[in-house]
């Protein structure tokens, strides 16, 4: 069994694309996994969760050296997942389209989150519960061809943060503020939320796919930790058995 080594001040993020090679594992799932795909009215979302899930159970298993099979996870009151009995991989999930985006670190928590870019309309953009008002304003004062990107990036942004916190739906996204210009470093501008100070985060803009947009957030504000995007021609796929 191949094994992955993660450095203390490492964070790898994985681009994994959501191909039918990943139906093959799917007895790696667990029987709550497969009753939550079951619920699913419809093939797409239903295979994008198992799909999603397989490729979570085989890269988790390369860093725990174990079957992915045998991979347990947790979850907290916020259902944020972690792994039962080991407090020390912090790993988040997130996915879109055709693929999805996993990220593992031992130095804190981590929140990943891609989205697929869309046309939006104008109400769209400018009305909605993701952004603050001086979030809008932002996007306001953007130029019109960068309004769109804008839009994505600070959405994934928030996501991100949010997801690393774990508090789940508890925090809305309008209680945080970032930069939303999609050519300057991401940051967080203001915090409204008592348990989220932007000094001891640190968030990152991440290559993604054309027509995609990603970030990553890590509760810690020391610029050493290294943030590697691995796979093999930017996208992970599991070899198995019979060498697909």
């Amino acid at each position: 069994m191949t094994s992955f080594s993660l450095g203390c001040r490492a964070i790898h993020v994985w681009l994994v694309a959501l191909d039918q090679s990943w139906d093959r594992g799917i007895a790696a799932l667990s029987a709550d996994e497969a009753v939550r795909a079951e619920k699913y009215r419809f093939d797409a979302p239903r295979e994008s969760f198992t799909r999603c899930r397989v490729a979570l159970r085989h890269l988790l298993g390369q860093y725990l050296s174990v079957s992915p099979s045998d991979v347990r996870f947790e979850y907290a009151v916020s259902r944020k997942p972690g792994l039962t009995g080991n407090s020390s991989l912090h790993f988040n999930l997130s996915h879109s389209g055709d693929f999805a985006l996993i990220a593992v670190a031992r130095v804190a928590p981590v929140g990943v989150d891609i989205e697929r870019v869309r046309a939006l309309t104008a109400q769209e953009m400018l009305e909605n519960r993701i952004f603050s008002a001086a979030e809008l304003d932002q996007l306001r004062r953007l130029p019109e061809t960068q309004r769109r990107d804008g839009f994505f990036a600070g959405w994934t942004r928030k996501e991100a943060l949010l997801k690393a916190h774990g508090d789940g739906l508890r925090t809305p996204l309008t209680s945080v503020e970032v930069c939303l210009d999609p050519r300057r470093d991401p940051k967080i501008l203001r915090s409204k939320s008592a348990s989220i100070h932007p000094r001891e985060w640190t968030l990152w803009t991440l290559a993604a796919p054309a027509g995609y947009h990603a970030s990553l957030a890590v509760r810690s504000s020391e610029p050493q930790v290294d943030v590697t995007q691995v796979g093999d021609d930017s996208t992970y796929r599991h070899c198995f058995p019979d060498g697909r």
